[in-house]
């Protein structure tokens, strides 16, 4: 991943950048990091359409790429206002929308091909096959208040709770909410559901749908219940969070790219990174509950049939766990393991 020094280059190199001055060549060029070991170069040309080059050999394969919506990738030879015409891989982004995304994308370049400065045709590859995954589903746009306190408490789950009994890898792999299943952790033996309020007076909790607390077909269902309050003076971020669950894979790459396709389906992007970084949030606390008879909830078998009537398309209610709390299974990560434990069959 790159840092966040490497990103603010990048972003700012766009600001240097004047049509106005392209003389004699096809796009006007700078580097975003000068004294960066490998060579990329921040362009635009006389219509303001940016890109990112890459330096190739004259004997190096050509890398081609246009089956990514919005973003292309070519090799050519181009000539930049003021320097020798020479032969790039070039990555166009042409839609404005995604110039925030393009800049992480130009970042992980800068980094990549720094770390690889004889070969930067393969680190160039290697990136872009990275983001090809999920280029066209990237969120264009922030989450809202009540979705980044959901995503937070999803991964407070990974790190806090579930990484210390399974592993940070094992829970990463039982994350499936971002990928359409019911519940936000599911295994052959147990799954939970976790849900994240910032009330400051009340657990109450949202519950979409008729099924989100039904029983799996195999296995307990557990309920996790965090309170988050939102203080600038508070250390706890999504970017924190993150960031620790990123180490956390370093050693498995293909798993940590998992791992960022389910925040980029969660509606998390890179490119608004600094947004929630300031996003800060003291936790209150968090219950590991059992659904069961006693856990308060609504599903189909209290419906006077087993189906919602005609013209019902949707069901959601609020629960509020303030005086059943003492049904709690745990109240820290510690005494919930070795129910969690389960997660890893």
């Amino acid at each position: 991943m790159a840092s966040d020094v490497t990103q603010t280059a990048v972003r700012s190199a766009w600001s240097h950048l004047d049509p106005e001055k392209i003389r004699g060549g096809e796009l006007v060029g700078r580097r975003p990091l000068p004294d960066a070991p490998g060579e990329v170069l921040c362009a635009i040309n006389r219509a303001g359409i940016r890109y990112f080059l890459i330096p190739i050999g004259p004997e190096e394969e050509d890398l081609v790429d246009h089956s990514i919506r919005g973003l292309k990738v070519a090799t050519e030879r181009l000539e930049i206002s003021g320097e020798q015409s020479r032969r790039y891989v070039s990555l166009l982004c042409d839609d404005q929308g995604a110039y925030d995304l393009f800049d992480v994308v130009g970042a992980e370049l800068v980094t990549a091909v720094g770390n690889m400065p004889k070969n930067p045709r393969e680190a160039t590859r290697l990136v872009i096959n990275r983001w090809k995954r999920f280029w066209s589903a990237a969120p264009r746009s922030v989450l809202d208040d009540g979705e980044i306190a959901g995503l937070f408490g999803e991964l407070w789950f990974i790190h806090v709770w579930l990484g210390p009994s399974i592993g940070v890898p094992a829970a990463v792999k039982t994350w499936r909410g971002p990928f359409g299943s019911r519940h936000d952790f599911e295994s052959r033996s147990i799954s939970v559901e976790v849900k994240t309020t910032t009330a400051r007076d009340h657990r109450t909790h949202l519950i979409n749908g008729i099924d989100q607390l039904a029983r799996p077909e195999s296995g307990p269902l557990l309920f996790f219940s965090l309170v988050i309050l939102p203080e600038r003076g508070a250390t706890n971020s999504l970017v924190v969070l993150i960031d620790a669950i990123r180490a956390a894979l370093q050693a498995d790459p293909e798993l940590a790219d998992v791992f960022d396709i389910g925040l980029s389906r969660a509606g998390y992007s890179e490119a608004f990174r600094g947004y929630y970084a300031e996003r800060t949030f003291r936790v209150a606390g968090g219950l590991l509950f059992e659904v069961d008879g006693s856990f308060p909830r609504l599903t189909r078998d209290q419906l006077t049939s087993s189906s919602l009537l005609p013209g019902v398309s949707e069901v959601k209610y609020t629960i509020t766990l303030d005086s059943l709390q003492s049904l709690a299974i745990a109240g820290n990560a510690d005494k919930a393991s070795l129910t969690l434990k389960s997660l890893a069959v």
